[in-house]
């Protein structure tokens, strides 16, 4: 039970700098005696996720070591909690318990402050009714170790395809893909707004502007458009300025218009996911898929494009046009990746099978899309048993499409690209 003695619930945040244990390795046996109790607190930035436990074939307090245990191996992972509350006063409550009493929850942002030696207060509140286990500090723990790469070129076995563990690829390795002489015109980077909100990240577009870095750094010089799509203005909430065009129309960036905003869902996807904020924002950038270019970089607006020059931009084209489809993990593995990211070969056949899909498919935040399942992801080597196979945050949204359509080798999605003339799955 949550009370057992062997379980520390002390008020206290602070000095747990001072108190941190180094271990050899962590298990489950010392799991919850190293990391240190703050029972009535919870960090604020947290992932809905456990590892895969059988319903029922571990305890609580097994189930909290084991989730103590990712969490010591992990990069990206701060402490963890238990959502524990013994009688649920609202339906809020009992909405949130039904999912994830029971469930260990990880937390995402560092939660100890280096200069008091406690918690940091930006990241946590007072809630009584969390078990929160907070992680030493980094180095306390030995590293799960990737598969050893094969060779001087390779890389470890890190990431997933089909629902098992496979080596990532880097389109920057040599040989990695045949590179490709591009007519100008014929790349893009590409952006997108929804204008659901005011795209105040067109209001000044001046040389610090990351999008007019872009374009006078890496797109200009090797020939490559910038697209920013947004929907038409009888769709948009907010309107796109006549002196944002001006200053699109002046760095040479190619403003689209497009007729819809959310593609249309099947019945299979369920009303509460159809209505989840991140679903229009994220979906609407399935109209960079439709493009007609050889190959394209998407970026959301936020991100600062920088690499030291623009071959490293060239080889993610180079492998785009091969047919790869590119993404990245987000923030040390919490999210399988990342839409902030992503490059293909894009075609209006690979958009209108990805509209057959969304038509045909069904969702469920138990099963993903389909009855896929979810990952393995996250993983830390070359085994399941550390990899993450639950829900993560945005598997309704683009975060869990993306990787359903690309990564799990659903038969719903090749039969969508069947179904289409032209169209091509992407590798």
């Amino acid at each position: 039970t949550p009370h057992s003695p062997t379980m520390h619930h002390s008020l206290l945040i602070v000095t747990f700098l001072a108190e941190a244990a180094t271990v050899a390795q962590l298990d489950r046996g010392n799991a919850l005696s190293t990391f240190h109790s703050a029972h009535g607190f919870r960090c604020k930035t947290r992932m809905f996720s456990a590892p895969n436990y059988p319903d029922e074939a571990l305890s609580l307090e097994e189930r909290l070591a084991e989730a103590v245990v990712m969490c010591g191996h992990h990069p990206g992972c701060f402490g963890v909690q238990l959502f524990e509350k013994q009688e649920l006063e609202n339906y809020y409550e009992q909405a949130y318990c039904m999912k994830w009493c029971g469930r260990p929850q990880f937390c995402l942002a560092p939660i100890l402050d280096q200069e008091s030696e406690g918690l940091h207060p930006q990241e946590v509140v007072k809630d009584p009714n969390f078990y929160f286990f907070v992680k030493p500090p980094a180095n306390a723990f030995v590293m799960a170790k990737p598969l050893p790469a094969a060779g001087p070129n390779s890389v470890p076995a890190r990431c997933s395809f089909a629902g098992r563990v496979v080596p990532c690829f880097d389109p920057t390795l040599p040989g990695a893909c045949v590179k490709h002489d591009f007519k100008p015109g014929s790349r893009a980077f590409v952006f997108t707004h929804d204008l659901q909100e005011e795209p105040r990240w067109l209001d000044n577009l001046g040389s610090d502007a990351y999008i007019a870095h872009l374009v006078h750094r890496f797109a200009k010089p090797n020939g490559v458009d910038v697209v920013v799509i947004v929907p038409r203005q009888e769709l948009a909430k907010h309107q796109v300025s006549p002196e944002q065009r001006r200053q699109l129309d002046a760095l040479g960036i190619r403003l689209m218009e497009v007729g819809w905003i959310r593609p249309e869902l099947g019945k299979g996807i369920p009303k509460w996911a159809q209505d989840m904020w991140c679903v229009d924002r994220d979906f609407f950038k399935l109209h960079a898929f439709g493009l007609e270019y050889d190959a394209i970089i998407f970026y959301d607006n936020d991100v600062l494009v920088d690499p030291k020059d623009f071959s490293v931009l060239g080889a993610v084209f180079d492998c785009a046009y091969q047919g790869y489809f590119l993404t990245t993990g987000l923030h040390g593995g919490f999210e399988p990746l990342s839409v902030a990211f992503f490059a293909l070969r894009p075609s209006p056949a690979l958009l209108r099978a990805v509209q057959r899909f969304l038509l045909k498919s069904t969702f469920d935040d138990d099963h993903s899309w389909n009855n896929m399942g979810y990952g393995p992801w996250g993983c830390l080597d070359a085994s399941d048993a550390w990899c993450f196979r639950q829900y993560h945050v945005g598997g309704e949204c683009g975060q869990g499409l993306f990787y359903d359509l690309f990564f799990m080798a659903d038969p719903v999605f090749w039969s969508a690209l069947q179904a289409e003339p032209g169209a091509v799955r992407p590798l």
